[in-house]
């Protein structure tokens, strides 16, 4: 941090009483700034608020600014439209900022890039940002075996196929008899419903529980 004061003298010697003087300081340090919602990676069936932080050192942030991107169609968000061009929107806030997320596209994939803007005019070259996937198509899935209004003499393994857009996390199994109306829980035959875990995703099984002879159990 420098001062600058300034002193004048006349021609009859009279010396000004030197003032207050003006105070600057020298920031040539960058800001950084990061997105922090939504995450890097993630699959997500909802955004509203998109989220950050940022930093500077010395002089403090101005201003920061977003840039969201439509991977899947090559696009930007200029505010209210989606173009061609990377536009930079402004967030609300510095140190911890916001910004009102557009409308997303199932199945899409998208990046969030942040720069922030210091009070000396330095601005923050982006990093590559956070990207995600957003995803409001339910998966499907089938039971592949047994097959549909079969008759077997035996059944260890049921086993079955799913899919999705993007990836699955979980396939689970019910397994009622219909003769009494119990589920399988697990461990038990008992009236509630329980979904249980099956092992694998896009191919999964489950190990099947003892069937009663001359019982129907639908999957």
């Amino acid at each position: 941090t420098y001062i600058i004061q300034s002193q004048s003298t006349d021609n009859a010697g009279n010396i000004e009483t030197d003032g207050n003087g003006n105070t600057f300081t020298v920031d040539s340090q960058i800001p950084v700034s990061s997105v922090t919602n939504p995450i890097n990676g993630v699959t997500i069936n909802s955004l509203t608020t998109i989220s950050g932080n940022s930093s500077d050192n010395l002089s403090g942030i101005s201003l920061v600014q977003i840039a969201i991107y439509n991977a899947s169609t090559d696009q930007y968000y200029n505010g209210s439209i989606w173009v061609t061009g990377i536009q930079w929107l402004n967030a609300t806030g510095t140190g911890n900022w916001t910004y009102t997320a557009p409308g997303f596209t199932n199945g899409n994939a998208y990046n969030i890039k942040s720069r922030a803007t210091d009070t000396a005019g330095n601005v923050e070259t982006p990093g590559s940002g956070n990207g995600f996937n957003f995803d409001t198509a339910a998966p499907s899935s089938v039971v592949t075996y047994p097959t549909n209004n079969s008759n077997l003499k035996t059944l260890t393994t049921i086993s079955g196929t799913a899919s999705d857009n993007f990836t699955l996390n979980k396939v689970q199994v019910a397994i009622r008899n219909m003769t009494d109306s119990n589920y399988w829980q697990g461990g038990i035959w008992g009236a509630a419903l329980v979904w249980n875990d099956a092992t694998g995703t896009t191919n999964w099984t489950y190990s099947a529980p003892a069937f009663m002879r001359s019982s129907r159990m639908p999957l």
